[in-house]
Protein backbone atom coordinates (compact mmCIF):
# COMPACT_ATOMS: atom_id res chain seq x y z
CA UNK A 1 0.00 0.00 0.00
CA UNK A 2 1.12 3.59 -0.92
CA UNK A 3 2.69 5.32 1.88
CA UNK A 4 1.28 8.86 3.00
CA UNK A 5 4.06 11.25 4.32
CA UNK A 6 2.54 14.15 5.04
CA UNK A 7 3.16 16.51 8.48
CA UNK A 8 3.39 19.63 7.26
CA UNK A 9 -0.05 20.28 5.11
CA UNK A 10 -1.84 17.03 6.32
CA UNK A 11 -5.26 15.30 4.33
CA UNK A 12 -8.70 16.43 5.83
CA UNK A 13 -11.64 13.88 5.52
CA UNK A 14 -14.98 15.54 6.03
CA UNK A 15 -17.83 12.38 5.83
CA UNK A 16 -21.27 12.32 6.41
CA UNK A 17 -23.47 9.96 8.27
CA UNK A 18 -22.99 6.53 7.09
CA UNK A 19 -20.00 7.16 5.01
CA UNK A 20 -17.88 4.16 3.87
CA UNK A 21 -14.91 6.65 4.77
CA UNK A 22 -15.38 6.19 8.51
CA UNK A 23 -14.85 2.89 8.33
CA UNK A 24 -11.29 3.03 5.97
CA UNK A 25 -8.00 1.82 7.72
CA UNK A 26 -6.28 3.87 6.04
CA UNK A 27 -7.25 6.81 8.23
CA UNK A 28 -6.69 5.26 11.50
CA UNK A 29 -3.56 3.27 11.08
CA UNK A 30 -2.06 6.45 9.39
CA UNK A 31 -3.68 9.31 11.78
CA UNK A 32 -0.72 11.48 11.92
CA UNK A 33 -1.43 12.60 8.25
CA UNK A 34 -4.87 12.87 8.49
CA UNK A 35 -7.74 14.48 10.42
CA UNK A 36 -11.27 13.12 10.34
CA UNK A 37 -14.19 15.36 10.95
CA UNK A 38 -17.83 14.49 10.76
CA UNK A 39 -19.88 16.69 8.51
CA UNK A 40 -22.22 17.68 11.52
CA UNK A 41 -19.25 19.01 13.69
CA UNK A 42 -18.69 21.03 10.99
CA UNK A 43 -21.65 22.29 10.27
CA UNK A 44 -22.77 22.90 13.31
CA UNK A 45 -19.22 25.06 14.48
CA UNK A 46 -17.98 23.08 16.77
CA UNK A 47 -14.73 22.58 14.72
CA UNK A 48 -12.08 25.10 13.80
CA UNK A 49 -9.10 24.29 11.64
CA UNK A 50 -5.68 25.70 12.99
CA UNK A 51 -3.33 24.86 10.26
CA UNK A 52 -3.39 24.66 6.22
CA UNK A 53 -4.14 21.11 4.73
CA UNK A 54 -2.87 20.05 0.81
CA UNK A 55 -6.14 17.88 -0.16
CA UNK A 56 -9.64 17.45 1.46
CA UNK A 57 -11.52 14.45 0.98
CA UNK A 58 -15.30 14.97 1.04
CA UNK A 59 -18.00 12.29 0.81
CA UNK A 60 -21.41 13.92 -0.08
CA UNK A 61 -22.79 10.86 -1.17
CA UNK A 62 -25.82 11.47 1.28
CA UNK A 63 -25.77 14.74 1.36
CA UNK A 64 -28.45 17.67 0.95
CA UNK A 65 -27.85 20.94 -1.38
CA UNK A 66 -28.95 22.51 1.58
CA UNK A 67 -25.86 20.81 3.41
CA UNK A 68 -23.38 21.33 0.65
CA UNK A 69 -24.13 24.97 0.14
CA UNK A 70 -23.22 24.90 4.03
CA UNK A 71 -20.20 23.47 3.98
CA UNK A 72 -19.16 25.56 0.71
CA UNK A 73 -19.86 28.82 2.84
CA UNK A 74 -17.85 27.22 6.05
CA UNK A 75 -14.77 25.94 3.59
CA UNK A 76 -14.60 29.61 1.90
CA UNK A 77 -13.60 31.39 5.40
CA UNK A 78 -11.29 28.31 6.08
CA UNK A 79 -8.17 27.05 5.72
CA UNK A 80 -9.08 24.84 3.15
CA UNK A 81 -10.12 27.29 0.99
CA UNK A 82 -7.12 26.84 -1.35
CA UNK A 83 -6.61 22.93 -0.61
CA UNK A 84 -7.43 20.52 -3.33
CA UNK A 85 -11.14 19.09 -2.93
CA UNK A 86 -11.30 14.92 -3.79
CA UNK A 87 -15.48 14.76 -4.17
CA UNK A 88 -17.38 11.55 -3.17
CA UNK A 89 -20.48 10.80 -4.73
CA UNK A 90 -23.26 8.36 -5.41
CA UNK A 91 -22.89 6.95 -8.99
CA UNK A 92 -26.48 5.85 -9.32
CA UNK A 93 -27.59 9.87 -8.37
CA UNK A 94 -24.90 12.36 -9.53
CA UNK A 95 -27.62 15.06 -10.36
CA UNK A 96 -27.52 15.33 -5.74
CA UNK A 97 -24.50 17.15 -6.18
CA UNK A 98 -25.34 20.90 -6.64
CA UNK A 99 -23.42 22.81 -9.10
CA UNK A 100 -21.08 24.81 -6.89
CA UNK A 101 -19.84 21.64 -5.80
CA UNK A 102 -18.70 20.18 -8.87
CA UNK A 103 -17.17 23.62 -10.11
CA UNK A 104 -14.76 23.28 -6.84
CA UNK A 105 -14.29 19.75 -6.58
CA UNK A 106 -10.60 18.53 -8.32
CA UNK A 107 -11.63 15.13 -8.65
CA UNK A 108 -14.91 13.02 -8.47
CA UNK A 109 -14.91 10.06 -7.66
CA UNK A 110 -18.40 7.76 -6.98
CA UNK A 111 -19.09 5.00 -4.34
CA UNK A 112 -18.21 2.07 -3.73
CA UNK A 113 -14.83 3.33 -2.15
CA UNK A 114 -11.56 1.80 -3.72
CA UNK A 115 -9.21 2.05 -0.27
CA UNK A 116 -5.96 1.85 -2.48
CA UNK A 117 -7.45 3.09 -5.61
CA UNK A 118 -8.18 6.34 -2.58
CA UNK A 119 -4.71 6.35 -1.13
CA UNK A 120 -3.30 6.59 -4.68
CA UNK A 121 -5.41 9.30 -5.93
CA UNK A 122 -4.83 11.41 -2.66
CA UNK A 123 -0.92 10.81 -3.13
CA UNK A 124 -1.33 12.11 -6.39
CA UNK A 125 -3.37 15.15 -5.39
CA UNK A 126 -0.79 15.84 -2.41
CA UNK A 127 2.11 15.88 -4.99
CA UNK A 128 -0.02 18.08 -7.09
CA UNK A 129 -0.79 20.68 -4.00
CA UNK A 130 2.98 20.72 -2.77
CA UNK A 131 3.91 21.64 -6.69
CA UNK A 132 1.31 24.29 -7.41
CA UNK A 133 2.68 26.13 -3.42
CA UNK A 134 5.96 25.77 -4.68
CA UNK A 135 5.43 27.48 -7.92
CA UNK A 136 2.82 30.20 -6.43
CA UNK A 137 6.17 30.77 -3.95
CA UNK A 138 8.36 30.99 -7.24
CA UNK A 139 6.18 33.58 -8.45
CA UNK A 140 5.64 35.86 -5.15
CA UNK A 141 9.99 35.93 -5.53
CA UNK A 142 9.54 36.71 -9.14
CA UNK A 143 7.22 39.82 -8.32
CA UNK A 144 9.35 40.94 -6.10
CA UNK A 145 12.49 40.92 -8.57
CA UNK A 146 9.93 42.57 -11.34
CA UNK A 147 8.99 45.48 -8.75
CA UNK A 148 12.94 46.69 -8.22
CA UNK A 149 13.11 46.19 -12.35
CA UNK A 150 14.38 49.26 -14.22
CA UNK A 151 14.82 48.14 -17.32
CA UNK A 152 13.74 44.94 -19.53
CA UNK A 153 13.32 44.00 -22.95
CA UNK A 154 10.64 41.64 -23.73
CA UNK A 155 9.35 39.80 -26.96
CA UNK A 156 6.45 38.36 -27.94
CA UNK A 157 4.83 36.85 -30.93
CA UNK A 158 1.01 35.62 -30.10
CA UNK A 159 -1.72 36.92 -28.87
CA UNK A 160 -1.64 34.88 -25.64
CA UNK A 161 2.33 36.17 -25.20
CA UNK A 162 1.10 39.63 -25.43
CA UNK A 163 -1.56 39.18 -22.76
CA UNK A 164 0.42 37.79 -20.17
CA UNK A 165 3.17 40.28 -20.71
CA UNK A 166 0.83 43.08 -20.70
CA UNK A 167 -0.31 41.94 -17.45
CA UNK A 168 3.26 41.80 -15.84
CA UNK A 169 3.85 44.87 -17.35
CA UNK A 170 1.26 46.41 -15.86
CA UNK A 171 2.06 45.44 -12.26
CA UNK A 172 5.44 47.73 -12.56
CA UNK A 173 2.82 50.78 -13.07
CA UNK A 174 0.46 52.87 -10.12
CA UNK A 175 -2.19 52.63 -12.92
CA UNK A 176 -2.06 48.47 -13.31
CA UNK A 177 -5.40 48.69 -14.61
CA UNK A 178 -5.18 51.10 -17.25
CA UNK A 179 -1.76 50.29 -17.94
CA UNK A 180 -2.50 46.61 -18.50
CA UNK A 181 -5.82 47.48 -20.90
CA UNK A 182 -3.25 50.17 -22.79
CA UNK A 183 -0.20 47.98 -23.07
CA UNK A 184 -2.54 44.67 -24.58
CA UNK A 185 -4.38 47.07 -27.13
CA UNK A 186 -0.32 48.20 -28.31
CA UNK A 187 0.77 44.56 -28.28
CA UNK A 188 -1.85 43.23 -29.80
CA UNK A 189 -1.82 46.13 -32.67
CA UNK A 190 1.82 45.24 -33.33
CA UNK A 191 1.07 41.46 -33.82
CA UNK A 192 -1.93 42.11 -36.18
CA UNK A 193 -1.76 44.67 -38.21
CA UNK A 194 2.42 45.15 -37.97
CA UNK A 195 3.83 41.16 -37.92
CA UNK A 196 0.74 39.97 -39.32
CA UNK A 197 -0.11 42.66 -41.76
CA UNK A 198 -4.14 42.29 -41.11
CA UNK A 199 -5.62 46.42 -42.45
CA UNK A 200 -8.28 48.01 -40.71
CA UNK A 201 -10.24 47.02 -43.27
CA UNK A 202 -9.42 43.03 -43.51
CA UNK A 203 -9.96 43.26 -39.37
CA UNK A 204 -13.46 44.88 -39.88
CA UNK A 205 -14.48 42.07 -41.98
CA UNK A 206 -13.00 39.43 -39.97
CA UNK A 207 -14.51 40.53 -36.98
CA UNK A 208 -18.11 40.41 -38.82
CA UNK A 209 -17.72 36.53 -39.76
CA UNK A 210 -16.36 35.59 -36.72
CA UNK A 211 -13.29 34.80 -37.81
CA UNK A 212 -10.62 37.26 -36.74
CA UNK A 213 -8.66 35.25 -34.44
CA UNK A 214 -8.38 32.24 -36.61
CA UNK A 215 -7.04 34.33 -39.31
CA UNK A 216 -4.81 35.75 -36.46
CA UNK A 217 -3.75 32.30 -35.51
CA UNK A 218 -3.36 30.71 -39.49
CA UNK A 219 -1.13 34.00 -39.82
CA UNK A 220 1.18 33.26 -37.39
CA UNK A 221 1.94 29.97 -38.52
CA UNK A 222 2.27 30.77 -42.01
CA UNK A 223 6.02 30.46 -43.62
CA UNK A 224 5.19 34.53 -44.77
CA UNK A 225 4.92 35.48 -41.33
CA UNK A 226 6.01 33.04 -38.31
CA UNK A 227 9.89 34.07 -38.47
CA UNK A 228 8.18 37.77 -37.13
CA UNK A 229 8.34 38.88 -33.42
CA UNK A 230 7.92 42.19 -31.80
CA UNK A 231 10.19 43.57 -28.58
CA UNK A 232 8.49 45.49 -25.70
CA UNK A 233 11.10 47.38 -23.83
CA UNK A 234 10.46 48.92 -20.61
CA UNK A 235 12.53 51.69 -18.79
CA UNK A 236 12.01 53.26 -15.36
CA UNK A 237 13.95 56.64 -14.16
CA UNK A 238 12.79 59.52 -11.51
CA UNK A 239 10.37 61.32 -13.59
CA UNK A 240 8.41 58.39 -15.59
CA UNK A 241 8.12 55.00 -16.84
CA UNK A 242 8.40 54.15 -20.54
CA UNK A 243 7.36 51.73 -22.50
CA UNK A 244 8.33 51.27 -26.20
CA UNK A 245 6.93 48.63 -28.31
CA UNK A 246 8.17 47.15 -32.02
CA UNK A 247 7.05 45.09 -34.88
CA UNK A 248 8.48 43.76 -37.82
CA UNK A 249 5.67 45.46 -39.67
CA UNK A 250 5.23 47.82 -42.59
CA UNK A 251 4.11 50.43 -40.78
CA UNK A 252 1.10 52.81 -40.81
CA UNK A 253 -0.32 56.30 -41.27
CA UNK A 254 -0.36 56.56 -37.23
CA UNK A 255 -1.65 60.78 -37.11
CA UNK A 256 -4.97 59.10 -38.24
CA UNK A 257 -5.65 57.55 -35.10
CA UNK A 258 -3.51 59.11 -32.42
CA UNK A 259 -2.13 62.97 -32.22
CA UNK A 260 -1.50 64.74 -29.05
CA UNK A 261 -3.99 65.81 -26.35
CA UNK A 262 -3.86 69.04 -26.50
CA UNK A 263 -4.62 68.79 -30.42
CA UNK A 264 -7.41 66.10 -30.21
CA UNK A 265 -9.09 68.27 -27.66
CA UNK A 266 -9.17 70.78 -30.29
CA UNK A 267 -10.43 68.87 -33.01
CA UNK A 268 -12.32 65.79 -31.69
CA UNK A 269 -13.28 65.44 -35.50
CA UNK A 270 -9.70 63.70 -35.85
CA UNK A 271 -11.09 60.12 -34.78
CA UNK A 272 -14.10 60.79 -37.05
CA UNK A 273 -14.62 56.21 -36.78
CA UNK A 274 -17.71 54.48 -37.91
CA UNK A 275 -19.84 54.35 -34.54
CA UNK A 276 -20.77 50.91 -36.21
CA UNK A 277 -17.37 49.28 -35.72
CA UNK A 278 -15.18 49.10 -32.43
CA UNK A 279 -11.79 48.19 -33.53
CA UNK A 280 -9.69 50.89 -33.99
CA UNK A 281 -10.41 53.03 -31.81
CA UNK A 282 -8.29 51.16 -29.03
CA UNK A 283 -4.95 54.08 -30.10
CA UNK A 284 -7.31 56.22 -29.05
CA UNK A 285 -8.47 55.21 -25.85
CA UNK A 286 -4.75 54.26 -24.73
CA UNK A 287 -4.13 57.49 -25.61
CA UNK A 288 -6.67 59.33 -23.79
CA UNK A 289 -7.37 56.63 -20.62
CA UNK A 290 -3.90 54.88 -20.33
CA UNK A 291 -0.35 56.81 -20.80
CA UNK A 292 0.19 60.46 -20.21
CA UNK A 293 1.75 60.69 -23.67
CA UNK A 294 1.77 57.98 -26.55
CA UNK A 295 3.97 58.48 -29.84
CA UNK A 296 4.37 56.79 -33.12
CA UNK A 297 8.28 56.68 -34.27
CA UNK A 298 9.66 56.76 -38.03
CA UNK A 299 7.47 54.21 -40.17
CA UNK A 300 4.92 53.90 -37.31
CA UNK A 301 6.50 50.10 -36.50
CA UNK A 302 7.35 51.83 -32.91
CA UNK A 303 5.49 53.33 -30.35
CA UNK A 304 6.81 55.18 -27.30
CA UNK A 305 3.77 54.69 -24.52
CA UNK A 306 4.44 56.87 -21.08
CA UNK A 307 3.47 57.22 -17.80
CA UNK A 308 4.17 60.17 -15.59
CA UNK A 309 5.27 59.41 -11.78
Amino acid sequence: MTKMVNEINPVLVIYDENSPLENLKIFSTESHSYQILMLDDVLSGDVSLSQDYSVVVIDLAQSTADRQENLLKWSENTSIRDSIFIVFHDMENSNALISRVVERATMMLGHPVQEEKLLEVIADCWKHFRHRSALQKDLKEVMIAIQSMEKGVFTFRSLEEARSLSMLLATLCPNNNQAALGLLELMVNGIEHGNLEISFDEKGELLKEGKWHHEVEHRLNSPKYSYRSALIKFERTIKNIVFSIEDEGLGFDSSKYVQPKNKAEEDNSAFNFDSACFHGRGIRLAAELCFDNLEYVGIGNQVKATIDL
